[in-house]
């Protein structure tokens, strides 16, 4: 913990920003450590490759159970049972469905969920463990990113009831703050997302969150233009949902 706060605080002072706007991005004792962690270096230079093979198992397909018709999308772990997502993925469900190659939940829980232009819902199901009692799929954690023209992978369900997630690959190609909202950080992407990736994670060449997709929560014309919140601004919405657990 005395880690992460070092690491907060460097990051607000490199930044020139006052350290009250990165508290909320600290977890509480429901939350598992490594869940905000920030990944602000490696030893090695990353690739594709060593991204997919991080992320993809801690990526799942959303299935949302409605009256007028079912829809899905995509949701990422943050550890201790819990998943990111769109939340307009899940507006309206009677029943949330999550699922992948190792995760079949049938009736996962609504933490809470901020609509549009936020757009972020936390959902929970209980969390696969091994002999040891350890978590079996990866807490995603969260990177402090680089900037415009740095590459990034998007990670969906856009085909349904597949349960194979797909990867595009693209660059970091916009950013906007206060644009829609003040205080809320967005980011725009020319990686190919498609109808089922919403909620799907963002990430660097290194597996760590960048942003989550909200692709299907607007209606553009612009080819190559999608995207969604960053990681600016989403650890810091999760912490906000998960505040009462």
């Amino acid at each position: 913990m005395q880690f992460v706060l070092a690491v907060v605080l460097a990051i607000a002072l490199h930044l020139g920003f006052s350290l009250s706007p990165f508290l909320p991005w600290l977890p509480d004792d429901v939350l598992s450590d490594e869940l905000f962690d920030l990944v602000l270096s490696t030893d090695r230079e990353c690739t594709a490759v060593d991204a997919v093979d991080r992320v993809i198992e801690s990526v799942a397909e959303v299935t949302a159970v409605r009256r007028s018709g079912d829809g899905w999308g995509t949701a990422f772990y943050l550890g201790d049972g819990y998943w990111a997502t769109a939340a307009h993925v899940v507006d309206g469900a009677r029943r949330i469905h999550i699922e992948n190659t190792i995760v079949d939940v049938p009736n996962a829980r609504l933490v809470g969920a901020i609509g549009l232009p936020t757009d972020v819902a936390v959902l929970h199901a209980p969390a696969m463990t091994d002999a040891e009692g350890e978590d079996v799929l990866l807490a995603l954690a969260f990177s402090e990113f680089g900037g415009l023209g740095d590459t990034v992978l998007a990670f969906g369900y856009s085909q349904a009831r597949t349960h194979y997630a797909t990867v595009t690959q693209g660059i970091y190609s916009a950013g906007f703050f206060d644009y829609v909202e003040p205080d809320l950080h967005l980011m725009r992407t020319d990686a190919p997302l498609n109808r089922g990736d919403s909620g799907g994670p963002i990430v660097d060449l290194c597996g760590a969150v960048v942003g989550m997709i909200q692709e299907g929560a607007t209606d553009t014309q612009v080819e190559g233009d999608g995207g969604g919140i960053s990681w600016r601004s989403l650890p810091a919405v999760i912490e906000t949902l998960l505040a009462d657990e």
